[in-house]
């Protein structure tokens, strides 16, 4: 195995890594905000939740050697109603090394360690009534309720054996969500 070692010399020889200083410094605790003050308008028409999905380690590690790619799946959203910002939230998705690191039971305790434990950590999307927080190569999608609290991995029905893509895309006319979907450790296999 490779490492690449992503950390640099900081002003007073202190190891700086990218991946965890200034705006990708990751959230220390999960917060729910409500009755958010908001500077201008929000139009009255957007009813909804504005979401990103980004990795966040749940724990200490070694900034010599993490990758974003590795850090737990964090989901951050606004909920949007009638011109108003109702809350803010954030919430780790549960992937069984986060829940392990916040002293919660693993949401599927048949997840093998290494990569699939990584809460998904890409992307998020809701598809048919179910919001989805996704990972690229292999690694497990989580459901989550409306205020994404983590359900459980999402294997569409059992049809899914592995990971799915964190980049679908929907067919605007029909709503069926298309993927190519891939796992890392299975090569020449899609």
């Amino acid at each position: 195995m490779t490492t690449i070692n992503t950390a640099q010399q900081g002003s007073q020889g202190t190891t700086v890594n990218p991946y965890l200083a200034g705006s990708s410094a990751p959230a220390r605790q999960e917060k729910t905000l409500t009755e958010l003050e908001v500077t201008g308008t929000i139009p009255e028409h957007l009813d909804g939740r504005y979401v990103r999905n980004g990795p966040n380690p749940v724990s200490d590690l070694d900034p010599g050697t993490y990758h974003w790619f590795l850090g737990d799946g964090m989901v951050h959203g606004v909920r949007l109603r009638e011109g108003r910002a109702e809350w803010y939230r954030n919430r780790w998705v549960r992937g069984p090394r986060a829940a392990r690191a916040l002293g919660e039971p693993p949401r599927h305790p048949r997840l093998r360690s290494g990569v699939e434990a990584i809460g998904a950590n890409t992307s998020i999307i809701t598809h048919a009534g179910r919001t989805i927080a996704l990972a690229e190569g292999g690694n497990a999608c989580h459901e989550l309720t409306e205020e994404f609290d983590t359900i459980g991995p999402w294997d569409l029905g059992g049809t899914l054996s592995g990971g799915y893509t964190a980049h679908p895309k929907r067919d605007p006319d029909t709503g069926e969500l298309h993927a190519v979907s891939y796992h890392f450790g299975r090569p020449n296999t899609v």
